[in-house]
């Protein structure tokens, strides 16, 4: 998986989750 729009959605919900 090399896709920015995936890596960018994992990022956004990986900071929701630590939040």
């Amino acid at each position: 998986f090399s896709e920015p729009k995936f890596d960018g959605t994992v990022q956004y919900a990986r900071n929701k989750r630590i939040q």
